[in-house]
């Protein structure tokens, strides 16, 4: 298998609707065409920021394959697309066969089912595995078949899943710090790319966290690789300051205001890089909560011109 060496920042691939609430591949096309004109090297079409919940499987096809072709005949780059998060694993099969027949990369697999025994996760992505294809694991918490509680994937059943041949990877979702340092600690084969905020993983950088899924940055990549670049440098201080002065005020502004999902797709409509419509039951920011939105940038973006 040709694996990806995840070192630094995935990008994420956003879903553009237009204004009725049909999907729009032009203008999703049109942001991963800013992805690579900023050298993403990894994009990555995942279930929550690619808006899966809000498609149908045939669009979600759709989606996974257009990026794909687009990405392949435009660039270099390496592209990840995804299951949806709760279909059979027959199904996610169906869609992993067609993804690599476009030309993928990779296949991310969410584990969406309730939880009740270990074998039954290695079941799945090792039924997934069978392709012969490279797998990241999309590891969210669990929720328990017995109580229907959340719960963090056993630390057993993560080292068995990513010591199977196909998985190279797992996007560690938990946002525990204390979960993370034990994943990266057990230096299991498969590479941890990290999702959340900065503040969340950068204590983790020397732990050996060597990815993430970029945050802030998907207004401006350069500003992923100015944080990794601090990061590999090992100025602790620099790195620090960057996530004080860039990261915080837009997690503990208007993130923690409106919440991630609103946020992500206005901050686009903010920059000209795709229009801020969703499907329900996801709403979109009102024109007020916009111009709230906007105000926040108008400033913000002074300080990210210091860094970029």
């Amino acid at each position: 298998m040709d694996n990806i060496n995840f070192d630094g920042p995935v990008f994420t691939v956003f879903t553009a609707f237009d204004s009725q609430g049909a999907l729009d591949i032009p203008a999703t096309l049109k942001y991963v065409d800013f992805l690579l004109d900023h050298e993403a090297s990894v994009l990555y079409v995942m279930p929550y920021n690619s808006r899966y919940l809000q498609l149908s499987w045939d669009e979600i096809s759709l989606l996974n394959t257009s990026v794909i072709k687009h990405v392949k005949q435009n660039s270099r780059a390496k592209v990840i697309v995804s299951a949806p998060v709760e279909c059979s694993t027959i199904n996610s099969l169906k869609f992993a066969e067609e993804a690599f027949q476009a030309g993928a990369d990779c296949f991310a697999s969410a584990f969406g089912e309730k939880y009740f025994t270990e074998n039954q996760v290695l079941s799945h992505y090792g039924a997934l595995g069978d392709l012969g294809k490279p797998l990241l694991v999309h590891e969210q918490p669990l929720i328990s078949g017995h109580n229907s509680k959340q719960m963090h994937w056993p630390i057993t059943l993560v080292e068995k899943v990513a010591s199977l041949s196909a998985v190279i990877g797992f996007k560690e979702d938990t946002k525990s710090h204390e979960f993370g340092q034990m994943i990266l600690e057990r230096d299991f084969p498969a590479q941890m790319i990290f999702a959340g905020r900065k503040s969340l993983f950068a204590p983790l950088l020397k732990h050996g966290l060597s990815s993430y899924l970029n945050g802030i940055s998907i207004v401006n990549p350069k500003l992923a690789y100015v944080f990794w670049e601090l990061a590999k440098s090992g100025d602790q201080e620099a790195v620090n300051r960057f996530v004080e002065l860039v990261d915080d005020p837009f997690w503990d502004g208007p993130v923690k205001k409106y919440g991630w999902h609103r946020v992500n797709k206005a901050s686009l409509e903010y920059f000209g890089l795709m229009p801020r419509w969703d499907r329900m039951p996801l709403p979109h920011l009102d024109a007020d909560e916009l111009k709230d939105l906007a105000s926040f940038w108008d400033i913000h973006r002074e300080v990210l011109s210091d860094w970029v």
